[in-house]
């Protein structure tokens, strides 16, 4: 769990999004895998002063490890509270996310972020609930978390549309942006689209470790004892009552053209937006992907 040069740069730039960080809370003590240097780089892409003298100290060691509380009080921080299962690296709060969160902590934090947390917790539906319950109205859940590519590292890797289909309006939340990219230091991003809003799946096949970065806030409090989300293609189709267009297949390189073809006997301006041909070309293909700067 940890916050790396991009996670820096996502809570920055959240920051400069409407992202307030004043009462803040952690799933795990997060760790900073940030230089010196990289952070200078960082807060100066986005017109912040960083001297190096400052980003020696929050860039230092703190008992062993860099821990990343001076690197959020930089982000607005006034108060940070870290959940862990355990307090081998001294979490504020120990508790097990795969249980329901006391009351007290309802409502409570500007923002909930989960730097790497998630994937490791085998009750993902209860730990979700917990960081949406967490969140003031108004505040946010941010997430860095994988999405491809991370086969054994932890239980899960998610894919958009899970959050897409948790964090939304009829559970109280909005998706203000997603992003995904490749792991590595200088990294394309590129905005992820709701494939309820494109009418079809959002995939990736490529063969780089994947992360997605979520913004969702919350907009109104809801009852949040059921928050289970329906896939939206599928949705689209009992709507429609129209099961020839059901997807066949769920290895994207394998079944990719064998959907294709059922498709385009049912209805070929969903298929070509499902399957879009760039997708030949590059893994971050449009409508699906937008670069984002």
């Amino acid at each position: 769990m940890g916050i790396d040069v991009n996670g820096a740069r996502f809570l920055l730039d959240a920051g400069h999004n409407g992202v307030v960080f004043d009462i803040c809370a952690t799933l795990g003590r997060q760790e900073l895998f940030v230089s010196a240097e990289e952070l200078r780089m960082i807060f100066g892409r986005f017109s912040l002063p960083m001297s190096g003298e400052n980003a020696t100290r929050v860039a230092g060691s703190q008992g062993g490890k860099r821990y990343a509380e001076s690197f959020l009080d930089l982000c607005g921080a006034k108060q940070i509270v870290s959940f862990d299962n355990s307090d081998y690296e001294s979490a504020a709060v120990v508790h097990d996310m795969n249980r329901e969160v006391p009351g007290e902590y309802h409502g409570r934090f500007d923002c909930v972020i989960d730097g790497g947390t998630l994937e490791h917790v085998f009750n993902f539906p209860v730990a979700i609930r917990n960081c949406m319950r967490m969140v003031k109205p108004g505040g946010h859940f941010l997430a860095m978390t994988p999405c491809n590519n991370f086969m054994g590292h932890g239980f899960y890797q998610f894919s958009p549309e899970l959050f897409y289909g948790v964090f939304s309006e009829s559970n109280g939340f909005s998706v203000e942006r997603m992003f995904i990219f490749e792991s590595r230091p200088n990294a394309q991003w590129y905005r992820v689209a709701d494939p309820k809003r494109i009418g079809g799946r959002v995939e990736l096949v490529n063969s780089a470790m994947t992360y997605l970065l979520v913004q969702a806030r919350r907009v109104a409090v809801r009852d949040l004892s059921d928050i289970t989300p329906q896939q939206s293609d599928y949705v689209l189709m009992w709507d429609e009552k129209n099961p020839s267009a059901v997807m066949r297949g769920d290895d994207p390189v394998i079944s990719a053209f064998t959907r294709f073809k059922g498709m385009l006997k049912g209805n070929l301006r969903r298929a070509a937006r499902v399957i879009p041909v760039e997708s030949l070309r590059t893994p971050f293909c449009r409508p699906w992907y937008e670069p984002y700067e």
